[in-house]
């Protein structure tokens, strides 16, 4: 604290982590020249900031994962992430592949289903060989996100 103009600083924020603690309490002294005191606490209140990206947990992780499913079924796999930041509410998409047009996602729960069941016998996908292709996403809505390749 400059004990002329009373501005509090931090000598390390690195150290204020509202993961850790979302609030600080400081007491403050202050003394005339006739040694007369007063002390008053404060609460310092943080603001969780956006530090981390949400990361893809589902088929191993990674920029890739793979998947089998029965035929003539429309359940896929459910999608999962983590994100290391407080509070965060994770969204899930589908934003590309070959066969992403085959595709639904729930935005919430991240359960990925084909729009009608696929016959083995039979395949749509791009490269009529039973291997279908999707890009799904999870993101944060805070900026970050992460990326996966499903086939």
């Amino acid at each position: 604290m400059n004990s002329s103009t009373g501005v509090i600083t931090v000598a390390d924020g690195t150290l204020l982590n509202y993961e850790s603690a979302q609030s600080h309490n400081i007491t403050v002294q202050v003394a005339d020249r006739g040694g007369l005191t007063y002390c008053e606490t404060f609460a310092i209140n943080l603001t969780n900031v956006n530090e981390f990206a949400p990361t893809i947990t589902s088929q191993g992780g990674g920029a890739t994962g793979s998947v089998t499913v029965a035929e003539n079924s429309t359940s896929v796999t459910t999608v999962a992430a983590t994100d290391a930041d407080a509070g965060q509410t994770l969204s899930y998409s589908i934003v590309g592949g070959a066969d992403a047009a085959r595709f639904t996602i729930n935005s919430s729960t991240g359960q990925l289903s084909f729009l009608s069941a696929q016959n083995y016998e039979t395949p749509t996908d791009s490269g009529a060989n039973n291997i279908y292709d999707v890009t799904v996403q999870v993101s944060d809505g805070q900026g970050g996100s992460d990326t996966q390749a499903i086939s």
